[in-house]
């Protein structure tokens, strides 16, 4: 009796440690460096996460458009069937944001925004996981001659540059296309499509029509499938030997 006792506490100990300690300390210290890892915890039903909460920081004088804001949450409602919090901020100083950002640079300067600023974070335990989204006047460089409107950073974070934005209609797409990587969307050569890599085309592609503000078909369809998986845990760290396993396991079942 007293073998089962000890085993049982030893399986509750376990547990306590693995679902309570390891698992939310690989989420938060490890997954969240990869952009796209955070797939499955923002848009599957089965994710421990109930709530998204949008974290909007603002540099001083760059002012994010509220309708573009609102039209993100209900995408992000609409795709997560999660609730939806939009929280924004205009407290990040003229002095923490140089004039161009390089490529390079965006995560550094992005995970030191996010924490001197950030009032919210993702907590496995109350079932809130967070967007953060940062506005800046600066300009991006990359190593192509052209210009980035936005970039994602680690499975949460965005950056925005808003000298380059022109209108309401804009800022929405380029929120929503950045939205979609956060979700493991890769760019897209259609130039009718959101997740097209090419800003400019994409613009050009709708300059009668009006900037389409959502994902094509191709990519409902996979966020459908995301949203209805049961496998919510990261992966992307190990994604290459994640396929090598796949691949190995498809070669000795096949026929």
């Amino acid at each position: 009796m007293h073998k089962i006792q000890r085993l049982l506490l030893n399986v509750v100990i376990f547990l306590v440690l693995t679902f309570g300690i390891m698992i939310p300390l690989y989420v938060h210290y490890t997954a969240v460096r990869y952009t796209g890892a955070y797939d499955t915890l923002y848009l599957s039903e089965y994710s421990p996460y109930d709530t998204i909460l949008l974290e909007v920081h603002a540099q001083e004088g760059v002012e994010p458009y509220n309708s573009s804001l609102a039209v993100l949450g209900d995408r992000v409602r609409q795709y997560t069937g999660k609730e939806v919090i939009v929280a924004t901020f205009h407290d990040i100083g003229n002095d923490e944001i140089p004039p161009v950002i390089k490529d390079y640079d965006v995560t550094r300067l992005g995970n030191k925004i996010i924490k001197n600023h950030t009032q919210y974070h993702t907590d496995w335990f109350t079932g809130r996981i967070v967007i953060y989204i940062i506005y800046t006047g600066a300009k991006w460089s990359g190593e192509t001659k052209s210009s980035a409107a936005g970039v994602t950073y680690n499975a949460n974070s965005m950056m925005v540059f808003k000298e380059i934005i022109p209108d309401a209609e804009t800022e929405t797409a380029i929120l929503i296309h950045e939205t979609g990587h956060l979700w493991g969307l890769e760019h897209s050569n259609n130039s009718n499509d959101i997740m097209n890599v090419h800003l400019d085309e994409y613009i050009i592609s709708h300059l009668f029509d009006g900037l389409p503000n959502d994902f094509s078909e191709k990519e409902k369809k996979l966020l459908g499938e995301k949203h209805n998986s049961r496998f919510i845990f990261p992966i992307k760290p190990y994604e290459p030997l994640y396929s090598v396993v796949l691949n190995l396991v498809n070669t000795m079942v096949s026929p």
